[in-house]
């Protein structure tokens, strides 16, 4: 509808650095990425547990279709972690020597890597790959840069954000999921795109029953052309109210306290003699009841703790008292909080500590009870 097109074009577009295009879209949540840059169109799908590329290069009148199949292996051997993988938060980046390395492999193997996909803030954890490098990286080798900072790209505006953090500028495009870290209600969640002719170059398809005036010079915006969707709703209403009512000091200001609730849990944590501290980075703190007799190391005491934990969780969930997730560490079964809400208060995360030492001591001794190893 006009109205809500050009809110979203006058308002919100305006409140992005220059250069920078944006098209609210469920195109992440899909699975689906689509770039278009000097004639390359791009479509990820996932087949089993192998990702494939299909991209069409050329120009509008000469396509050449071709297939890549992207290895697991790319992502995991490109990186001395994620979540999931070896290393505390601060290693669980992707290192930059590695992906010139893998860069370098696949094109010997007759592969043309084309795109490299760096985080801003990871789900499980919060890790911070180092941006910076790997954008030197991609404009060295000719490969287009895309960050996924669904949740922690907003942190960018923080005064004293990790410099790794303020290297989303050099990206060519970012993923924001508002309704994470900008206290939207689901579902919102969009692309910034420094070239802003890349989205009409890959989308736009105009039917004969299509007629629309796209003269003036002040043309209106037809989001059809910027992504997969013709029909689309006005996402972006409850994204420009948020920034009407509080501002963007007003986020910076939620988004420290959350920093500030999240360090201060992992302080407590850290001080508790039967939690151990896994991770902590930006809102996210990652942990797991851990008496010390069962930090040895060994397989069968950390498949304990597994078990432990999970059964801890579920049982957390059921109670109520208070509301975790799960993230895998380093291999390892870890509990997860993550802070986005702008009424959690202090006197909520002291209390999380000893919520979860009581639970897990419950499940411990059920486990030592009826003998389960957690294998």
């Amino acid at each position: 509808k006009p109205s809500s097109r050009e809110i979203e074009r006058k308002f919100l577009l305006k409140r992005f650095p220059p250069g920078l295009k944006k098209f609210p879209n469920n195109i992440i949540e899909q699975g689906y990425l689509a770039v278009g840059r000097g004639g390359l169109q791009v479509r990820l799908r996932k087949k089993g547990s192998v990702r494939s590329l299909t991209y069409k290069l050329g120009t509008k009148g000469e396509r050449e279709e071709r297939e890549i199949r992207c290895r697991r292996e790319i992502r995991r051997s490109a990186a001395t972690g994620r979540d999931g993988a070896a290393g505390g938060a601060g290693e669980q980046r992707l290192d930059p020597e590695a992906l010139r390395k893998a860069i370098a492999r696949d094109r010997a193997d007759g592969a043309r890597p084309f795109l490299v996909v760096g985080a801003a803030g990871t789900v499980g954890t919060g890790a911070i790959d180092p941006l910076r490098e790997i954008a030197a990286i991609c404009r060295e080798n000719g490969l287009w840069f895309h960050v996924d900072g669904a949740y922690g790209a907003p942190a960018a505006a923080l005064p004293d954000a990790p410099a790794d953090l303020r290297a989303l500028c050099e990206a060519d495009s970012v993923a924001v999921d508002p309704h994470k870290w900008l206290y939207a209600p689901l579902e919102a969640g969009c692309v910034l795109v420094r070239d802003a002719a890349a989205l009409p170059d890959t989308f736009a398809y105009t039917p004969t029953y299509y007629a629309f005036d796209e003269g003036g010079a002040d043309p209106p915006a037809n989001y059809y052309a910027l992504g997969f969707q013709n029909s689309r709703g006005f996402r972006a209403l409850k994204v420009w109210m948020g920034l009407r009512q509080a501002g963007r000091e007003g986020y910076v200001r939620m988004i420290e306290d959350d920093c500030r609730l999240a360090r201060a849990l992992a302080d407590r944590i850290a001080a508790h003699g039967e939690l151990e501290l896994l991770t902590c980075s930006l809102s996210i703190v990652t942990f797991r009841y851990a008496p010390p007799r069962l930090r040895t190391g060994r397989a069968e005491d950390e498949a304990t703790l597994d078990a432990i934990n999970e059964g801890l969780l579920q049982q957390l969930k059921a109670e109520g008292e208070a509301f975790l997730s799960n993230a895998r560490v380093a291999g390892r079964f870890a509990l997860r909080a993550c802070i986005v809400n702008f009424r959690t208060e202090l006197a909520d995360v002291e209390a999380v500590p000893e919520i979860v030492a009581r639970i897990g001591r419950v499940r411990k001794d059920a486990n030592a009870a009826s003998g389960v190893s957690g294998k």
